[in-house]
């Protein structure tokens, strides 16, 4: 029910590395914008039913990743939108504010575009203004468990097509797919 009313989708404050919340960026249609608030960009493990709407090398891309302490950057986005309720006031970047664009002598070495990144406090970026590169561009894998026997999965998943999170191992699945919605949903295979 709430798939056909989902208007944005806003990632904050994760490695999107633990299922099921992996896989809700990729869930939803490709036209719904999606915000990352964190303080490193992510990738986002692309499905392999996935179209090639929003997406770059394998991975989807946030259509705006503001990076930061995720405290600072909603207290900003909520002095922000106050603001605009004044419309005397300019929504122009402010050189005094607590954010910034990437910096043009700044080597980018993510597949996310440089255009869509807002910096606040707290930002991994790939110069090391925070931190180490390691850290913030790193592939994260994904953990996945089987919702028959509850056991992480190593290798295989299969993933019913039609319901958001409901994974099995290789074990469980010639059985549970027969159970499962009285077998009438497909399942695909992905390699975790």
């Amino acid at each position: 029910q709430d798939y056909a009313k989902a208007d944005m989708l806003i990632v904050m404050g994760t490695s999107l590395s633990v299922a099921p919340m992996s896989k809700v960026v990729e869930f939803l249609p490709p036209n719904i914008p999606r915000i990352l608030i964190n303080r490193n960009i992510v990738k986002v493990p692309k499905a392999s039913s996935s179209n090639n709407n929003g997406e770059d090398n394998g991975h989807l891309l946030f259509h705006a990743c503001l990076l930061g302490n995720c405290d600072d950057v909603v207290k900003e986005l909520e002095r922000k939108m106050s603001d605009n309720e004044d419309t005397s006031k300019s929504t122009d970047i402010n050189p005094n504010s607590s954010y910034g664009l990437v910096p043009e002598n700044n080597k980018w070495t993510h597949n996310q575009p440089k255009e869509t990144v807002l910096l606040f406090p707290g930002a991994i970026i790939s110069n090391g203004t925070k931190a180490s590169t390691s850290s913030a561009t790193e592939e994260r894998k994904i953990v996945v468990h089987c919702d028959e026997c509850n056991k992480q999965i190593y290798d295989e998943v299969y993933c019913c097509r039609t319901c958001f999170d409901y994974d099995l191992c290789g074990a469980c699945y010639p059985k549970a797919k027969l159970m499962h919605a009285n077998g009438k949903h497909d399942f695909s295979m992905e390699k975790t």
